[in-house]
């Protein structure tokens, strides 16, 4: 009776280390604890498109995104700024520990010289005074 009695305590004793063993795991996450992101936001700041929103943890090395994400008429995509930093369009970024927004920088382009195409010169507009001198007693119409 006492042997069935320590044969019964041993299989309890292993099902309830089992037990805790299968609850202690994360089931959610099973490679381990969740990682904190942040965002990354690109507006195209007068551009059009939508703006994206991107999520990347702390330390992670992203690639910005290129100089055509957003287009505007008669302006070329010059930089992406964070405030008072800007970053070529394609370099490499560190994620900090915080949401980041990266808005678009324009240049407005050189106005074309003509229909043609061939860039051309622009035209300077001339002004002339002209004055008349009416001698006579004739009328003048």
């Amino acid at each position: 009776m006492r042997k069935h009695f320590l044969r019964f305590l041993a299989v309890m004793l292993l099902v309830c280390c089992g037990a805790l063993v299968f609850t202690a795991c994360d089931k959610k996450n099973p490679d381990g604890p969740e990682t904190t992101t942040y965002t990354l936001t690109y507006l195209a700041n007068g551009g059009e498109g939508d703006k994206i929103v991107e999520n990347h943890a702390e330390g992670e090395s992203v690639t910005l995104k290129p100089a055509d994400t957003f287009t505007r008429a008669d302006y070329t995509f010059t930089k992406w700024k964070d405030g008072e930093t800007e970053y070529d369009a394609g370099a490499s970024f560190t994620m900090p520990a915080r949401n980041v927004t990266l808005s678009a920088q324009w240049q407005q382009n050189a106005p074309s010289g003509g229909g043609d195409g061939g860039g051309g010169s622009t035209v300077v507009p001339t002004k002339y005074t002209v004055s008349l001198n009416v001698t006579g007693g004739g009328r003048y119409q």
